[in-house]
Order: structure tokens, then sequence, then C-alpha cells
């Protein structure tokens, strides 16, 4: 008997290989993201060996007098191994298929954007940002790249099945992957003289920009906007057209002004002289079209401020005058005036000659004169002979009644006290 347990306890080690293949999780291990081809390979090495030892279990063996029968127990302990040999045959193939496919996608959409012809300083700056993306992101396609190899590799080695549609892709990748390489290289070889050749452009569209700035200038200052017998709904409709206009010449100097920075930054070292004349030669058209922008605004946002006072002024005056006197906040009142009056200031330093600025000056001057009395009556311990006092003061008599308004007021000409 001492024969035959000595021989059971040889055949003890695939009681160990089964347990290690139930302990193995094959379907969530390649669910996951945090594993290595050469993981596989080992768990591949491992259990192809279990089955190959049980294979080779003797199935009848005779120990002195005993036959030892050992078929179930090969029948038992191949399922294992084998059914997690077989996880691995069925579900690599479409996980390479599909690492595979991620990778071409990028590859082919990359060798896309940097085989397009260029024509434009748009179409230049878009391509050198992408070429500076691509450029960062090789290592990780390498690595990438390197890992679907091992995984080829690995399938062949072990007689994983790859159909023909899965390996056409895979023979497809290699010379892809080498081309982008060598596309990458390419590009950034020419990136200086392009860039160079692409700032001189950048420079003529500041000069055109500035140029349309000009133009846009005239019509701002057409004197129409300054006329007071221009209506204000033709002025409005002026006003609008040219703000829209203005903005879009403003987000093409704030691209342009990003574009010049880019390709500067964007220079080798060994080009830096050249940095230093693109400095020297487009900061200034740079400079000149954030002047001339800004002198545009400038005066396209007192002439808005012009017309819109003058709207706002007529609407709070006559909200004013239909005010009940008793209802009247006079520190919204004063406050309001004191606005009005530093926007004709504004207006007075900041636009040429017009006949509209002097109009609304002179009804903000005449509303300005009338608030000392407007305070006095309206202080809340003012008893009826005061009103009489005052009303004898400034030579004019009128009936405080309840519906007596600002308007009521204004009417008989008070203009001071």
């Amino acid at each position: 008997m001492q024969g035959v347990e000595m021989h059971c306890q040889r055949l003890e080690k695939f009681c160990d290989m089964v347990e290690t293949a139930m302990l193995t999780d094959m379907d969530g291990f390649l669910a996951g993201e945090k594993w290595s081809p050469q993981d596989i390979k080992a768990i591949l090495a491992v259990h192809t060996e279990s089955i190959r030892l049980m294979k080779r279990i003797e199935t009848e063996t005779r120990v002195n007098m005993i036959l030892v029968r050992c078929h179930q127990y090969q029948s038992n302990c191949l399922p294992y191994p084998e059914a997690l040999i077989f996880t691995i045959h069925s579900m690599l193939p479409s996980i390479v298929k599909k690492k595979n496919l991620e990778l071409m996608e990028v590859i082919r959409g990359a060798l896309k954007k940097l085989d397009k012809d260029i024509f434009t300083v748009e179409e230049f700056v878009e391509h050198l940002t992408f070429l500076s993306r691509i450029s960062v992101q090789i290592p990780t396609l390498e690595r990438q790249y390197q890992f679907l190899i091992q995984l080829y590799s690995m399938a062949k080695e072990y007689q994983i099945t790859i159909s023909p549609e899965e390996l056409a892709l895979y023979q497809h990748l290699v010379p892809s992957f080498q081309h982008l390489k060598s596309t990458v290289m390419i590009c950034e070889t020419k990136r200086d003289d392009n860039i160079f050749k692409f700032s001189v452009d950048l420079g003529k569209h500041l000069n055109q920009l500035r140029y349309e700035l000009v133009l846009v200038k005239m019509k701002v200052n057409n004197p129409v906007l300054l006329c007071s017998y221009t209506s204000p709904k033709v002025a409005n409709e002026i006003l609008q057209a040219l703000s829209e206009e203005v903005a879009i010449y403003s987000n093409k100097a704030y691209s342009y002004t990003s574009y010049g920075e880019l390709l500067r930054n964007s220079f080798s070292m060994k080009k830096i002289s050249t940095v230093v004349r693109m400095k020297q030669g487009r900061g200034s058209n740079a400079a000149e079209v954030e002047a001339e922008l800004s002198e545009v605004d400038y005066a396209l946002t007192l002439r808005k401020m012009l017309w819109g006072m003058q709207k706002e002024w007529d609407k709070q005056y006559s909200r004013w005058r239909t005010t009940t006197f008793e209802l009247l906040n006079v520190d919204d009142l004063q406050n309001d005036v004191s606005r009005f009056t530093q926007t004709i200031y504004m207006l007075e330093k900041g636009l040429p000659e017009n006949n509209i600025v002097p109009i609304l000056k002179q009804k903000v001057t005449d509303f300005k004169l009338c608030l000392p009395i407007v305070l006095a009556l309206r202080n809340p311990y003012l008893r009826q002979r005061h009103w009489e006092d005052i009303q004898s003061y400034i030579g004019q008599f009128f009936t405080k009644e309840d519906n007596f308004t600002l308007g009521n007021l204004l009417d008989i000409k008070v203009r001071h006290l």
C-alpha cells in the first residue's frame, strides 16, 4: 500500500493545477484594461503545460500487485485548464481586432490631417496645432502598436485562430504606423520653413484687416449718426450693423494675434534670429491693428451711448412727468440726473462737434434747475403755510391736489427757489 500512496502523492500536483485554473477568472481579467501581452502569455504557458502534463498521465499503472486506474481522474482534471485556454482563444481575437481598429482609426485620421494640402494661415495654424499634439501622442501610439504586435505574435505562437480579415487588418497596421511616424518627421522637418512662409501671409492679412478697419472707421464717422434730424430707428439700425461688422473684425484681430504668437513660439531654437525679425515686423502690424480697432470701438461706443441716452432721457423724463408728486423718489431722481450729466460730459469730450449733444445738454440743464424746488417741495416736514410762502416767493400759485404731478410743476415753468 505504501507504493500506491506514493503514486497518488505524485498525482496531487494535478489537483494544484486544477485549483489554479479554477481561481483564474479569465473573463473578468480580459474584460479589464490593466493587463499586458506578457500576462496572457504567462497564463497560456502555465495552463498549456498543465494540459500537456495531464494528457501524459498514465491512466493504468501496476503498483506491485495493485492495478491503479486514473482514467476518471484525468478526465476530471483536464476540463479546467482546457476551459481557461478556450476562453483565451475565444476572447483574444475580438479584443485584438477592437484595439487594432481603434489604433487604425487614429492613424488614418492623423494621416488625413497631416497629408492635407495647406493654402491659408488658418489651415496652417490648425495643421501646426495638430502636429504638436500628434507628436506628443506618438510614444503612446507606439506603446499601443507594440502591444498589438506582441498579441499577434503570441496568437501565432499558441495557434490562436485569427480570421483572414483580422490578419489583413494587422498586416495593414504595420506599414500604416510606420507611414504615420515618417509623415510626422517630414512635417517637423518642414515646420520652420512653413512657419516663415505663413508668417509672411499673416502679415498681409493684418495689413488687409487694418485697411478694412479704416473703412469701418469712415462709416462710424458718418455725419448722419451725429445729426438731430436722423431718425432714431435709422441711427440704431446703422449702429447695429456697424457693431456686427466691428465684432467680426475684432474676432479676426484676436485670431491673427493668437496665430502670430503660436507661429513665433513654434519655431525651433536654430531659427531664433528669424523669430526676432518676425517679432519686429509683424509685431508692429498687430499693434497698429489693435490701436485702429480700439479707436473704432471707442468711436462706435460713444455714438451708441449718444442715441441710447437720447432714448433713455425721453423715457425717464416722460415717466417723471406723469409720476404723482408725493411718490417721487428724490434720491433716484438726483442719481439719474447726475448720471445723465456725466454721460453728457463724456460725449462732449469724445465726439466731434454735433447738434445732438447740445440739445440733450440743454434738456438736462433745464431739468437740473428745477431740482432744488422739487427737493424743497418734497420735504416731509413741509406744511401748508410753507407751500404758500414758497409760491409767494417764486411768483407762481398752484393747488397741491392728490393728482398733482411733477409735470404740473414743470408746466408752470418753475426754474429756481
